[in-house]
């Protein structure tokens, strides 16, 4: 409203506008050219119920089919199924891809746990020395032994497959890596619960969470 005092924005508000500003420095307006609504997959045509399904169902049918039993697994709740999909799609908001799609700086690239490295998928998820050490813990914890793969899908498809396992043992399986992957996004976004209550993240609490879901 005209004239209304604006509280100032917090730290993390700061960083948003700055982002946001940088967004939008990239756009350039055309004087003489009337604003319309495009739709980008098919410019040809309008926005229609049937073309984007079209689009959400074949833009990924080798990978959804190759993993359909990990998706759908019946032990995890169906919102469960569709972080899955993102997940073995790379399309979680990591900062590795926000930063692709134009919405971070390269200098906000660095992991949420605060190591010195890019957070891609393949890194949070497997590789950092906070996060990705669940799973040395988690095999401990069935008494199982395995070598860990350096690529996040790859490690899907060991829990996926598990040879010499009945088929429940393995609908188990994939139901702990889910849960898995689901402590480590969490903890990975409860920023609120490290900056206000003082907590880290740690092996045992991402454990201690894991189990609780599963």
């Amino acid at each position: 409203r005209r004239g209304a005092r604006r509280r100032r924005l917090f730290a993390w508000e700061e960083q948003l506008w700055g982002d946001c500003c940088t967004i939008v420095a990239n756009v350039v307006l055309q004087v003489d050219s009337p604003d319309v609504w495009e739709w980008i997959p098919d410019q040809g045509t309008s926005y229609s119920v049937s073309g984007a399904y079209h689009l959400l169902t074949h833009m990924y049918p080798r990978e959804m089919c190759a993993h359909n039993d990990l998706i759908w697994n019946k032990l995890v709740p169906s919102k469960m199924s569709t972080f899955t999909r993102r997940f073995i799609n790379d399309r979680l908001p990591t900062k590795f891809n926000l930063f692709t799609r134009g919405c971070l700086r390269n200098d906000s690239l660095l992991c949420s746990a605060g190591c010195d490295a890019i957070e891609d998928i393949h890194h949070l998820f497997l590789n950092c020395p906070v996060f990705g050490a669940i799973w040395s813990a988690i095999i401990s914890w069935l008494g199982i032994t395995g070598v860990l793969p350096d690529n996040a899908m790859s490690l899907a498809s060991q829990f996926r497959g598990a040879h010499g396992f009945s088929k429940n043992i393995k609908t188990c399986l994939q139901a702990i890596w889910l849960a898995s992957i689901g402590s480590i996004w969490k903890a990975r976004n409860d920023r609120n619960d490290r900056v206000f209550n003082g907590n880290t993240v740690t092996i045992d609490r991402l454990i201690f969470t894991t189990k609780v879901q599963v």
